[in-house]
């Protein structure tokens, strides 16, 4: 029987996790109140798009808002399905859920935690595993040796989380059973060789999850890649520092993996362990770009690091899936997306298609390569197919090291660049205009009808963004009538002539951001404006 104490007026509160309020001919009803069936799904959405721990306290919290909500809670069983165990959970309140259930499915949560005085205390669900949805088992360091033993057969579970923080195996289920409904394994810092015997053909969302460093917790490619076999049905793929250093194997000794149903791919690990898996991956183009329901595009995507090597084999790789090299169906021309290059501080770039983050990478300490973008960009150029640069649409480049040229391989490169965003301290936005005035110098004054779409750079460039630009130098700002005066090397003239000859040219620009700029006049707006549309903007 639910009981509730006048003494502990807080529901919250550990020590009376079973309390209900009860209430008295004075409490009010609400004025609306919806059918039970609404309500309970109205209550099932807040209770599940909450944390995983203690959902078991918004049940409680619901049962005490008034009359109709207690007795609509007490007669669903669905919403007492949630069973969250710790040090100390009180028998009463286990027994109070697993009696409200009424022997529906199990949402079960247990932390196993390094308590002598209260320890973990499961038999009251132990008759109970039999149907057990979804289990999450989180152990912590120094528990690892006082595991219970048994292992029940599950044959409702869909889910199977464990995180161990002591490393070890998957508790509570049997792997010798057949587990038909097993739908999702995530697993933190669990070997594999304790993971595949839980492989079923079922799966549709696999994690490993390992925090660095990993030692003898890691795995071979060749292993991951002959594991992955067994998962044919794979929607999401999760693998994060899972490879284990060692020598390079030949392409031809790793294993294809086709998985036709993957929604989205997210690696996080050396560069040559992602270029060897993805590479060898048969998936659709889909699953590159990933699932609106199963990425988030804050969080996942390829990521790894390495040395010039590695990156220029995942640069290869992805090269190969984009214009598709073992991709399930047939990647349309038009349909691939455009690419865009962020070239960040120290060696690190991303790769997005579609506005969709595809790759994080980043040089190791001590690449050879410099601070600065030139060196890098001429990295990621020479390693992407040429078939590639068409798609090659937009660049950013935000670093604080400034460039002194720009390399000739990235201007063949980026010859079909639409959009460029540039930082001031980065050098580039002067290497962009003075690579105009070369251009200029070496055609004349005149542009011949031949020569304007072979000479000029980036002839597709139709939008750049100037990041806190410094339009005057400090020479040009020490008088007002020097600040107006048109030279040679204030940016702000240099782009006028850009402009200018880009629309002689006829290829003139459609608009020009500046963003935060300094020493900007107002008459500026007039001198540009001649040639583009100008818009000013406090961030990107």
């Amino acid at each position: 029987m639910l009981t509730y104490s006048d003494n502990d007026d807080s529901v919250m509160d550990e020590s009376n996790d079973v309390a209900i309020s009860a209430w008295t001919s004075d409490t009010a009803s609400p004025l609306a109140t919806p059918v039970p069936e609404l309500l309970v799904h109205i209550l099932l959405f807040i209770i599940n798009g909450g944390a995983h721990y203690k959902k078991w306290k918004h049940v409680v919290r619901y049962a005490s808002v008034c009359r109709y909500w207690r007795e609509v809670v007490l007669r669903a069983p669905m919403l007492w399905r949630n069973l969250g165990i710790e040090n100390g959970t009180s028998h009463q309140r286990l027994r109070m859920f697993l009696e409200r259930t009424q022997r529906t499915s199990l949402n079960l949560e247990i932390h196993f935690r390094d308590d002598l005085e209260a320890p973990v205390d499961l038999d009251l669900v132990y008759p109970e595993m039999k149907r057990v949805q979804h289990l999450r088992a989180v152990v912590y360091s120094g528990f690892e040796y006082d595991l219970p033993d048994t292992k029940f057969d599950m044959p409702m579970l869909q889910t199977l989380e464990i995180e161990s923080v002591a490393r070890v195996a998957p508790i509570l289920v049997s792997s010798q059973h057949s587990l038909p409904s097993l739908k999702s394994l995530v697993m933190r810092d669990v070997p594999l060789t304790e993971i595949v015997p839980f492989f079923r053909p079922s799966i549709t969302n696999f994690q490993m999850l390992l925090e660095p460093p990993s030692g003898d917790m890691r795995a071979t490619t060749i292993d991951i890649l002959h594991s992955l076999q067994s998962l044919p049905r794979l929607e999401r793929l999760q693998l994060s520092y899972c490879f284990t250093d060692g020598a390079v194997v030949p392409d031809e000794m790793l294993p294809s993996v086709t998985l036709p149903d993957l929604k989205a791919l997210d690696l996080d690990d050396d560069a040559q362990f992602v270029a060897e898996i993805l590479g060898h991956l048969v998936i659709p183009f889909a699953a590159l770009l990933g699932s609106s329901e199963l990425k988030d595009n804050d969080t996942t995507g390829l990521r790894c690091t390495g040395d010039i090597h590695g990156l220029r084999r995942v640069l290869a790789a992805l090269s190969s899936k984009l214009l598709g090299e073992r991709i399930i169906g047939q990647v349309a021309t038009d349909g691939m997306g455009k690419v865009s290059i962020t070239v960040q501080e120290m060696g690190a770039s991303e790769i997005h298609v579609d506005g969709v983050r595809l790759l994080s990478h980043a040089l190791w300490p001590g690449h050879g390569l410099g601070k600065t973008a030139g060196p890098f960009l001429s990295l990621i150029i020479t390693s992407l197919s040429a078939k590639l640069f068409p798609r090659l649409a937009e660049l950013r480049v935000v670093t604080s090291s400034p460039d002194n040229q720009i390399p000739a391989d990235v201007l063949t490169g980026l010859s079909y660049l639409e959009a460029l965003t540039v930082s001031s301290k980065s050098g580039w936005d002067r290497l962009v205009v003075n690579a105009h005035d070369v251009t200029r110098a070496r055609s004349g004054d005149g542009w011949h009808e031949d020569a304007r779409p072979n000479s000029l750079p980036f002839p597709r460039l139709r939008r750049i963004c100037l990041v806190s630009p410094r339009l005057r130098s400090r020479s040009s700002r020490s008088s007002p009538r020097t600040m107006n005066m048109e030279n040679d090397f204030d940016l702000i003239w240099l782009l006028k002539r850009m402009l200018q000859m880009r629309m002689e040219a006829e290829f003139p620009l459609s608009e020009l951001t500046l963003v935060r700029p300094h020493d900007l006049l107002d008459s500026d707006m007039a001198v540009l404006g001649q040639f583009t549309q100008v818009k000013l903007a406090y961030s990107i």
